[in-house]
């Protein structure tokens, strides 16, 4: 062999050694066992996947007015740990298409976390993926009940049907002072039976004489057998009922029965209750009710949210939403866990995530509940016959 052969001999190896380890390289980058976010170059980077063009454009500025805000906060009294954290943004679309395609970009980036979306159709487009990629998601939108359940790195920003059922059990006994709670729910709903399931735990765990009527809704709803079935409730004589159903229909037709009957017993409902709606349906048979939501503009602000209302209507010329309030928590969550970790890893941030507690959000204390959704304190909505609401944080 010449010693020209020699050497194109000696450079075809080597160009084949080059190519392996061209190709283990890339490997090592991209594998879910090796992948690491972009932490070790100094940078935290937090992907935020929201509409910003379609029909639900509005929503999406809600919940990036939101983020923003929370990191303006951090860049004011944390200012060595905000300088680290990008926010990447990404426009979904108002498509689950472009949720998906937000979701490939902001992996391209390496995001530490992503916080998405604003509607529920997209955000489980994104728990899919954050699933199948390995990547910790905070979804701000409403899923359905027990939706975090096989969603190892899907967590909620919002609170969950069961604590919503929670919540008003602590409202009927320690605010209202009521003894004899009675449910009328749809079993077949998952909302309905753990918001149902929640209220009567805790309602026995506090060692009153327990719910005095649990009746269940029949399959085929319609007027009639609906208003037999709250006359079986009524007959157990409860001084309030938990009404735990979206169907506005339902809930002012139980109110023209109370009316009619002449029965001064309140209601306990949904969020979904929040509605001008169920003023039209209703109308003069409007009857005392109470339901829980995320955050009132009305409410007697703290220091922290009147802060949080000047800068939401510093960045647009409105009043800030529920998603606005959830948004700037689910940002707080994302700062807290990534101040909290040391390697930033994914398997580390999922710990941390886990386990948060005792965390500043906008109306109160947090903590992550077990099946990753939030406690957290609710605005009360209590609506009086004279049209008059009451708005208190419980």
């Amino acid at each position: 062999m010449s010693n020209g052969q020699k050497v194109l001999k000696a450079y075809h190896f080597q160009t084949k050694i080059l190519m392996v380890l061209l190709f283990i390289a890339q490997f090592v980058a991209e594998s879910k066992l090796f992948a690491v976010p972009a932490a070790h170059l100094g940078v935290l980077k937090v992907g935020v996947i929201t509409p910003l063009t379609g029909p639900q454009a509005e929503y999406g500025k809600d919940l990036l007015i939101g983020v923003k805000v929370a990191l303006e906060k951090y860049q004011k009294s944390k200012i060595k740990l905000a300088s680290k954290i990008k926010i990447l943004y990404k426009d979904d679309r108002s498509t689950p298409k472009g949720a998906e395609d937000a979701f490939h970009a902001l992996k391209k980036e390496r995001v530490s976390i992503i916080i998405g979306s604003a509607s529920p159709l997209n955000s489980s487009q994104l728990a899919e993926l954050a699933e199948q990629f390995k990547i910790p998601l905070i979804i701000p939108a409403s899923l359905k009940s027990g939706y975090g359940k096989d969603h190892s790195h899907t967590f909620f920003s919002n609170f969950s049907s069961k604590w919503q059922g929670y919540l008003l059990a602590q409202l009927s006994k320690s605010h209202l002072k009521k003894t004899r709670p009675a449910i009328l729910f749809d079993p077949t709903d998952p909302t309905a039976h753990d918001i149902a399931d929640s209220f009567e735990q805790a309602v026995k765990a506090n060692q009153g004489p327990g719910v005095v009527h649990k009746g269940f809704l029949p399959q085929e709803i319609n007027d009639t057998n609906f208003i037999n079935a709250l006359e079986t409730t009524l007959k157990s004589n409860p001084d309030i009922i938990l009404l735990p159903t979206h169907s506005l229909k339902l809930v002012a037709l139980t109110m023209s029965v109370l009316k009619n009957k002449k029965e001064n017993i309140p209601l306990l409902g949904l969020t979904s209750w929040h509605d001008p709606n169920l003023n039209i349906l209703a109308e003069k048979e409007m009857t005392n009710h109470y339901y829980p939501i995320y955050y009132s503009s009305q409410l007697k602000q703290t220091k922290d949210q009147i802060l949080f209302k000047q800068k939401f209507t510093s960045h647009i010329n409105r009043q800030p939403s529920s998603l606005a309030v959830i948004s700037y928590d689910s940002m707080v969550l994302a700062i807290e866990t990534l101040e909290k970790t040391k390697s930033h890893t994914t398997a580390e941030i999922l710990q941390v995530l886990r386990g948060l507690e005792n965390i500043n959000g906008l109306l109160g204390e947090i903590k992550m509940l077990g099946d990753h959704s939030l406690s957290k304190p609710a605005v009360i909505i209590e609506y009086i016959e004279n049209s008059r609401q009451i708005h208190s944080v419980l």
